[in-house]
């Protein structure tokens, strides 16, 4: 950018001086993080790659170690996720499922399969698992194969047992994932692979939607594998209608009813809400530290020798606020002294002194080099999403509007037809009550899903479905627990939006570094573990998140003998909890 800069010449002043006045650690540390962008709202998927950006937009390169925030004389850099922390380079090898907390995991169901016999097991929830006489190679015909099996049919079992659920596409939502390991005098038993092991695991959801997956635990990742989906359905028998004549149904249709109508208006009022909602929360590029107007951006040129106390603004540009008649006499001066005052507004109130006179600015922070090609990258993707947004919910609400005309056409149809069939006999009348309580008993049937595969491994085999990585927050978190803050170094994130565990950690890179932690729209659990391996969680809304700057968790303790499938499924609402379930507690 064209900077206009400003030279100030003055004598140079006394050390005491330059301590009386060395604040800039106040000012800086009170400059305002970006607001929450819109990107945050949950219809939005954008690329993953920018959405750390506003973490580091509004200068907070500038803010150091030093750096305090007033609430309990809290260190921000040493207490939040953005803060480095003293982790071993040296990283081992280290198994692919692992127990967050040690000595506490998922036990196993037990069985015995002897080698050379046909044999068909039955777990607990109802999957068999059937080998040929073939299948297992083991050394020893005559002694039993030990048969260890685990079925996770919830988001807890899986964390606690230390199942990794992330992918590149995101953190898998499961429907089903079962785990089968055979040992014959405490080595593996190979399986031939002209005889695999036949699976049907049973599903807890329905399957569309979802893929089918092997872990590979030489390198921790999910693969591709072939599957037979067999949805149950309520059976054609109970459909059937008693009686020998079946009611005509045609006048009492779901899709043609004051109902529908009314959740058409309902949705139509619900858009325009969405629409009216998003022309307030369009991004500004000042909200991003970008500059509106070049012609009034201008840069402090001072030699840092001569002026130590201002060591910290090194690279801070600013832009003058329009209409300000006195900009161009003070850009084309040079000034003896500089003071800078931080408005609640979040600008700066820049004084330029020399000799007896005195003018000023006001002005705010603007970003530069690779700072603005980012910040202003992040800004065009939330500007276009927020486009895109719009364009969808006008289509919908052209779409809703058609599909509303034609429900009232056929509504005024419906009704003359009714007119014209009144029930003239009692009897008919009480067989169609009982059709309909019928159809409604066979509609809500339980239904049930399998998976069918054959297995050439032992290992974990899964059915998924990928769901992404929240965008990261703009906001610094602090884990407060027992009375003092925590230094995190993994951090699991529950989304009840999207049935999906979401892991961070100091380790990790990309979306799962710990500065990179989000959440999507609704309630969320965190459970935090720290540097001592002590895990603590905290249940929240999403909407209860402040917009900008900090926000605390007060964490509630688990201690190690708790951390348990029951009581994390008390935690996470996967079961109803007693009086002894830690969430209660």
């Amino acid at each position: 950018m064209n900077n206009r800069k400003m030279n100030l010449d003055r004598p140079k002043i006394s050390s005491e001086e330059i301590k009386s006045r060395q604040n800039f650690d106040q000012i800086l540390g009170n400059l305002k993080a970006l607001h929450k962008p819109f990107y945050k709202k949950t219809w939005f998927w954008g690329t993953t790659g920018l959405a750390t950006v506003a973490v580091a937009i509004g200068l907070s390169t500038l803010i150091t170690n030093e750096n305090n925030i007033d609430e309990n004389n809290t260190t921000l850099a040493a207490t939040t996720a953005l803060a480095p922390l003293n982790v071993t380079d040296d990283l081992e090898d280290t198994p692919c499922i692992q127990t967050p907390v040690d000595g506490q995991d998922v036990p196993y169901e037990e069985y015995k399969v002897y080698p050379g016999r046909d044999t068909t097991i039955t777990t607990a929830n109802g999957s068999t698992i059937s080998f040929k006489a073939s299948t297992l190679m083991a050394a020893d015909s005559e002694i039993p194969v030990e048969l260890k099996v685990r079925y996770f049919a919830d988001k807890a079992s899986a964390f606690v047992a230390g199942i990794p659920m992330t992918v590149d596409e995101g953190a898998f939502e499961s429907a089903g994932m079962l785990e089968v390991r055979g040992t014959q005098n405490g080595k593996e038993v190979a399986i031939n692979p002209k005889a695999p092991i036949a699976i049907d695991m049973k599903m807890y959801k329905p399957s569309e939607g979802f893929n089918f997956y092997y872990l590979n635990e030489e390198n921790g990742g999910w693969e591709d594998s072939e599957c037979l989906y067999a949805d149950a359905k309520p059976s054609q028998q109970e459909n059937e209608l008693e009686g020998d004549s079946e009611p005509d149904y045609s006048s009492v249709s779901d899709d043609v009813s004051p109902q529908q109508e009314q959740v058409i208006v309902k949705r139509i009022a619900e858009i325009d809400v969405e629409i009216e909602g998003l022309k307030k929360e369009e991004p500004q590029r000042k909200d991003y530290k970008l500059v509106e107007n070049q012609n009034l951006v201008f840069d402090l040129d001072y030699d840092v020798n001569e002026f130590p106390e201002l060591r910290k603004l090194q690279g801070v540009g600013f832009e003058a606020l329009p209409n300000q008649r006195q900009y161009k006499d003070i850009v084309n001066e040079n000034w003896d002294n500089v003071k800078l005052k931080l408005m609640e507004t979040g600008e700066y109130k820049i004084t330029f002194l020399k000799g007896r006179k005195s003018n000023y600015l006001i002005a705010r922070p603007v970003l530069s080099g690779v700072d603005e090609k980012e910040a202003e990258e992040l800004f065009n993707l939330v500007m276009n999403d927020v486009k895109e947004r719009k364009e969808e919910l006008v289509l919908e609400r052209k779409a809703l509007e058609a599909r509303q005309k034609d429900l009232q056409v056929q509504m005024k149809k419906l009704i003359e037809e009714q007119k014209a069939k009144q029930i003239k006999d009692l009897n008919r009348k009480k067989e169609l009550e009982k059709v309909q309580q019928k159809m409604i008993t066979a509609s809500s049937a339980i239904y049930q899903a399998t998976a069918s595969f054959k297995a050439f491994n032992w290992g974990v085999y899964n059915c998924d479905s990928p769901r992404k990585f929240p965008n990261p927050s703009p906001l610094a978190f602090i884990y407060h627990k027992d009375g003092k803050n925590v230094e995190a170094i993994k951090a699991f994130v529950f989304s009840f939006n999207k049935e999906a565990r979401f892991e961070y950690g100091y380790q990790m890179i990309g979306l799962q570094a710990m500065n990179k932690i989000g959440f999507h729209k609704g309630k969320n659990v965190i459970f935090v573990q720290d540097k001592f391996g002590e895990m603590s969680y905290a249940s929240f809304d999403e909407s209860e998140l402040p917009k900008e700057g900090y926000h605390r968790f007060n964490l509630t303790t688990i201690a190690n003998a708790d951390f348990t499938a029951e009581n994390i499924k008390a935690i996470l609402g996967e079961k109803s909890s007693s009086r002894n379930n830690l969430a209660l507690r």
